[in-house]
């Protein structure tokens, strides 16, 4: 009599989960290479939303508002607008929180930088830190409108810039 076999070998067993993993490996990366495309996509939107704001801020009041502790945008700080209203005119009268990076790799803020910080600041320079460079997000601000006044560190500034992502004044 011939015994009848009714399951697979070990050999087999190894088989399918050795392909089973080399395809969850590859979805796997994959899948962590689209997420940070999706957060570096929501930094330069962010920033795009922050950079109509200002536009908006600058049609009011003839300057840039002030950047806030450590450059960051902030929408309550006090007005220096040249326009006398009750109450002042602040950046949160056309943005009402400023948009917070997603959480993964790179700052945990953007970067505002103004060319005159203790008077009228007519020009200004919005950074984000992208986690891969990619020429779909490509810069907005082209070598020849790179300010000379934007500190070491920042933008442009004496650091590499593949990762970061800057907009100026349209």
């Amino acid at each position: 009599m011939s015994k009848i076999r009714n399951g697979f070998t070990l050999i087999e067993l190894l088989v399918v989960i050795t392909i089973i993993v080399i395809l969850s490996s590859v979805l796997l990366v994959s899948l962590s290479s689209s997420r940070s495309k999706a957060r570096d996509a929501k930094r330069v939107s962010d920033i795009s939303q922050i950079q109509l704001a200002l536009e908006q801020y600058f049609d009011r009041c003839q300057q840039y508002p002030l950047p806030g502790p450590t450059q960051s945008i902030v929408v309550t700080s006090a007005s220096n607008c040249a326009v006398t209203t009750v109450p002042p005119i602040t950046l949160a009268n056309y943005i009402t929180q400023i948009p917070k990076p997603p959480t993964g790799a790179g700052p945990s803020d953007y970067a505002y930088y103004v060319n005159n910080p203790s008077g009228k600041p007519t020009d200004y320079v919005l950074q984000a830190i992208l986690e891969k460079p990619s020429d779909s997000l490509a810069d907005s601000l082209p070598e020849s409108k790179r300010p000379s006044w934007v500190p070491a560190g920042s933008c442009y500034a004496g650091v590499s810039t593949s990762l970061k992502y800057c907009v100026g004044p349209k």
